[in-house]
């Protein structure tokens, strides 16, 4: 098996329809230093690589939201788009 390359690694999916209404990113800190980075899910504070649930890792936090993933299947949960800057 051939590892894929940053550029190549699969872009995460769509949230799985049982998970996507259940969780709403309220807030993002990105920084380019990892252990700095945050984000508050249904008013609950995670960083990268910490447990929602059993079922639910938040993986990564990018510029434009968390990477998570749901029973292994990774999906991008993205802020309120309504919301002001």
């Amino acid at each position: 098996m051939i590892a894929a390359k940053p550029s190549e690694r699969p872009t995460p999916e769509s949230a799985p329809s049982d998970s996507a209404g259940k969780l709403k990113l309220q807030m993002l800190v990105f920084s380019a230093v990892p252990s700095e980075r945050l984000v508050f899910i249904n008013n609950q504070k995670y960083v990268e690589g910490q447990r929602i649930d059993d079922n639910t890792v938040v993986e990564s936090i990018t510029p434009d939201g968390a990477v998570l993933s749901y029973q292994g299947k990774r999906f991008m949960l993205h802020s309120d788009q309504n919301a002001s800057h």
